[in-house]
């Protein structure tokens, strides 16, 4: 998470979710985990159109590795979130139906928004807070070492 501080000066919602947004656009663009070289001598079965979207979906230029570390650094955060929380921001960020959404968390969708934007705050704060940490830890002494110290020569 301190990668993260390091490279923003003030978290907004705003920005928090950018990052967000730019995590599930990479992740989008990770290579799926389905086997490349395999093939099936079977004839072909006629298939419903959402059970080959995922064939059809075409790939952009891969992610670099600097990319992929950003989106993992960047889901890590949704960690610091509880469960609910968690749901609310991924379930709109991947652009689910509301009425989808709705159902699933039981809100409805003016509670869902407010919610998400009250997460946003969330995480913009957390950072913001990590940020002040940061510095802090910098320029001011240890005082558990200090005290420790102190019991120490006693």
């Amino acid at each position: 998470m301190l990668e993260l501080v390091k490279r923003q000066v003030a978290w907004d919602p705003k920005s928090v979710e950018s990052r967000l947004n730019f995590a599930i656009e990479v992740g989008d663009r990770l290579p799926s985990g389905r086997p490349t070289a395999f093939f099936n001598t079977w004839p072909r079965i006629a298939r419903e159109y959402w059970e080959e979207y995922s064939d059809r979906i075409q790939r952009t230029v891969e992610p670099t590795e600097d990319e992929v570390s950003e989106m993992l650094e960047t889901m890590r955060l949704l960690k610091l979130l509880d469960e609910t929380e968690r749901h609310i921001v991924l379930l709109t960020l991947l652009k689910i139906p509301k009425r989808v959404a709705e159902e699933k968390l039981g809100m409805h969708r003016t509670t869902l928004y407010r919610q998400y934007q009250k997460v946003l705050a969330k995480l913009a704060n957390l950072l913001n807070a990590a940020d002040i940490q940061r510095k802090l830890q910098h320029t001011t002494i240890n005082i558990h070492k200090v005290s420790a110290n102190r019991h120490e020569c006693a």
